[in-house]
């Protein structure tokens, strides 16, 4: 028989202590079968099936609609192609197009991709799917639509979680929404409304979730189009236009290393880590905006960008973006919406460790930058939107724009280029 119809849903009820999902199919005989359970406990959902015209598709889930249940879109639903480039998953595709070879890069690919799955599905319900490369929720692999949504969702949640505002209707019906769009699993006891996002670092801590799963995405479908697929099978899609190569000069080494320890600051969280390798990094796109764009300009300054391991794979396939404003992990930008990057090597490295996520990680990784500041702005104190007219960055300085530690910020990504990789670990080893 072959399904003429589909359809996946999933209810999220605190006051009842729901968090089910119900999805049913209807064959070409117009028979039909359901299957439903509790979200965490997929494994033990029931099933039935039901004799040719027993049951009508769309009355049977317009009552469960009625009844609180939520449509979920997937990307099969969608009939979006999962790229199955020739590797098929992501790590045999990053393998192929950046290590090229090379075992050590190789080594580090592949403890990449490891980071990334794992940052997800400690945290959430969500399984690796080996062919594809991406990431299945219970009932799915999750779209682009969801991570959007989930962002625009958490990014109102924060007003709630910064008062402890955990009874109010508007935060129930946003954290209803957001477990809709990323299925978690909260267990089975009352009162998860209150211990699931109980303050920023939880918070944070989901930006990161969907940060990663944002890295997977766009990972395997970067450049991806189906019709080009279709007229040429043979074609092997681009996802990776970077080199990277470790760096065995100990003159480099050591140069970094000490621009490191320059600025390392006791007070911060990760002040025990110290460089092991130091990477190369050309990005063609990112070189050739930079060389167009930026070469020209003033005041071009080396400064360290940290960012969690989960992100680097993303951020070497496409180089760095500059999100939507009102992007959940945008929230507490306080010099608007741009590329955040420091001299005091510390500040950056506190968020490839984790410290602001509530969780630490002692192999992270921070990139080393040129960022072409131009004629830059010298922050008062925060602000929305960009510097005022006539500027090119912002410098958020010490002591003196409401920060403890400089912070640069440019709005334009043709400004910034990544010249390292470089990796810490407890004490440092080469």
């Amino acid at each position: 028989m072959k399904v003429t119809n589909h359809i996946k849903m999933v209810m999220v009820d605190i006051d009842q202590n729901n968090n089910k999902f119900w999805e049913m199919w209807e064959y070409d005989d117009t028979s039909t079968k359901t299957r439903w359970g509790r979200v965490s406990e997929t494994d033990k959902a029931q099933e039935k099936s039901y004799p040719p015209g027993v049951k009508n598709f769309e009355k049977t889930w317009r009552e469960k609609e009625r009844k609180g249940y939520r449509r979920v879109e997937t990307i099969g639903d969608q009939d979006v192609k999962i790229a199955s480039l020739s590797g098929g998953g992501l790590k045999d595709i990053a393998v192929k197009q950046v290590a090229q070879g090379d075992k050590i890069i190789e080594a580090l690919v592949s403890y990449l991709v490891r980071k990334n799955r794992h940052t997800i599905t400690q945290n959430t319900l969500l399984k690796y799917d080996e062919a594809t490369g991406l990431f299945r929720t219970p009932i799915g692999i999750v779209t682009q639509q969801n991570i959007d949504d989930a962002r625009v969702s958490l990014s109102k949640i924060v007003r709630f979680v910064t008062n402890k505002q955990f009874e109010d209707v508007a935060y129930h019906d946003l954290l209803k929404k957001y477990m809709t769009l990323i299925p978690t699993d909260v267990g089975r006891a009352r009162g998860w409304h209150k211990t699931f996002l109980p303050d920023m670092n939880a918070v944070s801590g989901q930006n990161s979730i969907l940060d990663a799963l944002q890295a997977s995405l766009d990972t395997i479908l970067s450049g991806h189009d189906d019709k080009n697929k279709k007229d040429d099978a043979k074609k092997e899609e681009k996802v990776f236009n970077v080199k990277l190569k470790l760096n065995e000069d100990q003159g480099v080494f050591q140069k970094v290393r000490a621009l490191y320890q320059k600025t390392r600051q006791a007070t911060h969280s990760c002040h025990h880590l110290d460089v092991v390798k130091v990477y190369d990094v050309s990005i063609a796109h990112m070189e050739e905006a930079f060389e167009k764009h930026a070469i020209k300009m003033s005041n071009i300054w080396q400064l360290w960008h940290g960012t969690q391991a989960s992100n680097i794979l993303s951020i070497l396939s496409k180089g760095m973006i500059i999100p939507p404003a009102n992007a959940a992990h945008c929230t507490g930008r306080m010099y608007g919406n741009g590329i955040y990057a420091s001299d005091q090597s510390t500040k950056a490295l506190n968020y490839a460790y984790g410290y602001w996520g509530g969780s630490s990680d002692p192999n992270c990784f921070m990139f080393l930058i040129d960022m072409a500041m131009g004629k830059y702005y010298i922050a008062p104190g925060p602000f929305s939107g960009g510097p005022p007219q006539g500027y090119d960055s912002t410098f958020a300085k010490a002591g003196q724009s409401s920060v403890i530690n400089n912070e640069m910020i440019a709005y334009d990504t043709r400004q910034v280029r990544i010249k390292k990789l470089v990796e810490f670990a407890p004490g440092g080893s080469r």
